[in-house]
């Protein structure tokens, strides 16, 4: 079985962070709780950040560079999947607004520590490919915008 390079993992964090930026942090709790399909697909991002966020605890050398609390973030993936009916809508909302802008700008200060940054260009490359064929025009303008930062 191929191993899937830990860059890649980082980038489906930053996606999945420009997905809830996108569809849930400038909504009123009201707005966000109530709206059914907005709540689904922010739980199922923190789902995925979580699974990455996984993978990354497997390398060290990604964990101890980092000022994120990778378990935590793997901890709330858990709660999230195994124990829904037990998410605390009000605390999602304090996370989207408290916690992931600053675990974006925790990722982009790691990638942007590295001298060589040749890899996480590549898997942003690779995935705009991959979401450009899926038509996420969104995701690929976001993704976008992180390669000119980082060039």
């Amino acid at each position: 079985m191929h191993k899937r390079p830990q860059e890649l993992f980082l980038v489906d964090i930053l996606v999945g962070i420009d997905r809830i930026n996108r569809n849930a942090a400038k909504l009123s709790f009201e707005k966000f709780f109530s709206d059914e399909n907005i709540f689904n697909a922010t739980t199922r991002e923190f789902s995925m950040i979580g699974e990455a966020a996984k993978h990354l605890l497997d390398n060290p050398s990604f964990v101890r560079e980092s000022d994120t609390e990778w378990r935590k973030i793997v901890d709330f993936r858990n709660l999230i999947t195994h124990n829904y009916f037990g998410v605390i809508p009000k605390m999602v909302f304090e996370i989207i607004h408290e916690d992931v802008p600053k675990l974006e700008k925790d990722i982009l200060n790691l990638i942007n520590r590295k001298k060589d940054r040749s890899d996480i260009l590549q898997a942003i490359a690779d995935t705009k490919e991959e979401l450009t064929t899926l038509n996420r025009r969104e995701s690929v303008a976001y993704l976008e915008k992180i390669e000119k930062i980082l060039k």
